[in-house]
């Protein structure tokens, strides 16, 4: 009687087994990241106000598939706080900088970009100090200009020579273009330029001389020229450093006695006739 009981009641534990509970499937694909399938539809999981950002929920921006920090924005791929950084888009791919640097093609300049020119897409950049200049690809700094006075002249060539120096452009390329200004001592427009050449010194003497003379016949009178000097390591960047200067020659009077300046780029020399 015992084993029997224990039977009917097997039994009935089959016969009154409970059924686990039917689940609703969803149809198809989610529409999207960052939903879910709740009773046979797909559902939004992220609160209102976010966005899904690499399959998580996001508050802030969403870069690539990283969430930003609070107050940080999207640079390409990278995350970035515009108070304290600066995104870059002058090359490929987009980079980040310093609030106060330059973007340059690539790299972060403290003070001065200077790049060659992209040959098949590829940039050369470089950062120029603050006292360089950038001359075709090439940073360099431009030497300062001297003057000094050789000497004067008051025959019928009168006028002056002065010597113009460049320090640290040893061997380097220069150039000469001269215009006229308001002549009374001789008439006739100048435009001169000179063929570019090459100084092993780095200085050179401006002859400033006028040919009528002597001055006595045509003083007194002033006859004013512009110069313009280029200079630069290579021939092919003669132009990358240029000074401007202002040349004056001075006959005191129409007759004996009288004097002869000359000057130019800070420099004079005088004579008398």
């Amino acid at each position: 009687m015992r084993r029997k009981g224990i039977g009917i009641f097997l039994v009935s534990l089959l016969f009154f087994r409970v059924s686990p509970p039917a689940i609703a499937c969803c149809e198809g694909d989610p529409p999207g990241e960052c939903y879910v399938c709740e009773d046979g539809v797909w559902v939004w999981k992220c609160s209102p106000g976010q966005n899904c950002c690499g399959g998580g929920c996001c508050s802030n921006s969403c870069c690539n598939v990283t969430c930003c920090a609070s107050g940080q924005i999207c640079c390409g791929s990278i995350c970035y706080n515009q108070a304290t950084h600066k995104c870059c888009m002058d090359s490929f791919p987009p980079y980040i900088c310093g609030i106060n640097q330059i973007c340059c093609y690539g790299i972060c300049c403290d003070q001065k970009c200077c790049r060659d020119d992209c040959i098949a897409g590829i940039c050369f950049p470089y950062c120029c100090k603050s006292n360089e200049i950038c001359c075709l690809g090439l940073c360099l700094t431009c030497p300062t200009q001297t003057a000094i006075g050789l000497g004067a002249l008051c025959g019928t060539d009168y006028g002056g020579h002065i010597m113009l120096c460049y320090p640290g452009a040893q061997n380097w390329w220069f150039l000469e273009h001269v215009t006229s200004g308001t002549r009374t001592c001789t008439s006739g427009e100048i435009e001169q330029t000179n063929v570019p050449w090459q100084e092993p010194t780095g200085c050179w003497t401006d002859d400033i001389t006028n040919h009528n003379g002597p001055p006595q016949n045509v003083g007194p009178c002033s006859d004013t020229t512009y110069q313009t000097v280029c200079c630069g390591p290579t021939v092919e960047k003669v132009f990358c450093c240029s000074y401007s200067n202002t040349q004056v020659i001075t006959v005191s009077s129409g007759s004996s006695p009288g004097t002869v300046t000359t000057s130019s780029a800070g420099a004079s020399v005088q004579c008398n006739y």
